[in-house]
């Protein structure tokens, strides 16, 4: 939200779930169709070896990919083809993109794209603030997946404690009784 509209005119943030890209921020502009390009890129995110541009590029490549001017075979270079896709994406008017790995502590965690539809296309300077914000959207990830493990170990030590508090009442109250 940071970036739409200042830097983007929307903004997808993908991240891996079992070696696949699966869109989970999408953020834009109002006059973009948010319908569309969930439908866009929710379906379509993919990661075959031959692509040359794109999320799917850049997550195999783990390198930051400034496209200043979008073109139709850019866009098919992109994995963005069959089903009716390419026909959909055409009617975004993409003009420039950015896409960045989000990487934290050495490991790649997924992909930010910024996206412009106006006839403006991004620079270096653009791309080294893309980068920027990737780092620490890709910290902020990771530190939310650690502390949800955390919680999950916290939850099952209480679990554990409970049912082995359950476990030894019983046999500790027939020690308690014989005693008395």
């Amino acid at each position: 939200k940071l970036v739409v509209p200042p830097l983007a005119d929307c903004c997808m943030i993908h991240i891996f779930e079992n070696d696949h890209l699966i869109l989970k921020v999408l953020d834009q502009k109002e006059a973009i169709d948010s319908a569309l390009v969930r439908d866009i890129f929710n379906i379509r995110c993919p990661i075959p070896n031959d692509l040359q541009f794109g999320p799917g590029f850049v997550a195999t490549k783990n390198s930051a990919q400034l496209i200043e001017v979008v073109n139709e075979k850019i866009l098919k270079n992109m994995g963005f083809e069959g089903d009716g896709v390419f026909d959909k994406i055409s009617k975004l008017n993409i003009h420039s993109w950015i896409s960045v790995p989000m990487v934290a502590h050495g490991r790649n965690i997924g992909v930010m794209s910024l996206i412009r539809c106006k006839p403006m296309s991004y620079t270096r300077d653009d791309l080294n603030l893309a980068n920027l914000v990737a780092d620490r959207a890709a910290i902020a990830v990771d530190n939310a997946r650690l502390y949800k493990k955390a919680q999950d170990a916290i939850r099952i030590r209480e679990d554990v404690l409970a049912i082995v508090s359950h476990d030894l009442k019983n046999p500790l109250g027939v020690i308690h009784g014989f005693n008395e």
